[in-house]
């Protein structure tokens, strides 16, 4: 999703997602939370990867640096953007494929005047807002109480964290580790 809207962002003025949440029309309601549906929300509204993903895409500065043809296309997809006094890095490995594959270093180089004032990163990897792994941990049941399914989006909700970085003669640092389908989101407050 993340490199289908940045490649197309320049001949798209607007586009929508098919399924909101997993309750459709076209079928009744599946019981289990994941099920594979196509929506951005479980049956019972807990958010799945792709929802935070797109969110991410909605706080991205207004202006998209050029950073040259093809940088969305390899193993780790990237792309950059500025407003607000910040820079913004997006980094994501897109495989069709859940392949298990060990996972892929990246590392993001910067010149900046002056050392930021903060770096944030925002990410969606095993760790963070997977819903999925964790129900499966309880055991994937089929109706969760309204009290689980509270922990449940609280538990795997994507926040921002701050994250480490290395400044030396005016050239920030950053490294980051992406597994298959991860979206890394960096904030550089200058």
């Amino acid at each position: 999703m993340v490199k289908a809207v940045l490649d197309t962002e320049e001949i798209i003025d607007g586009s929508s997602v098919w399924c909101f949440s997993d309750i459709f029309e076209e079928f009744s309601e599946f019981p289990q939370e994941f099920h594979g549906g196509f929506g951005l929300l479980t049956h019972s509204g807990i958010p799945k990867p792709q929802y935070y993903a797109l969110k991410m895409l909605v706080e991205l500065g207004e202006n998209r640096l050029e950073m040259g043809e093809g940088r969305t296309d390899g193993k780790i997809g990237v792309a950059a953007f500025t407003g607000n006094g910040t820079l913004q890095v997006l980094l994501f490995r897109q495989k069709m494929k859940n392949l298990p594959l060990p996972k892929e270093k990246a590392t993001v180089r910067i010149r900046l005047e002056r050392e930021p004032k903060e770096v944030w990163l925002v990410r969606i990897d095993e760790e963070h807002g997977n819903p999925l792994r964790l129900w499966e941990e309880w055991g994937s049941p089929e109706d969760l109480k309204p009290e689980e399914r509270e922990a449940l989006i609280r538990q795997t909700r994507v926040e921002k964290e701050e994250t480490e970085y290395s400044y030396q003669e005016g050239e920030l640092v950053l490294a980051a580790e992406l597994g298959v389908n991860d979206i890394y989101f960096y904030t550089i407050v200058l």
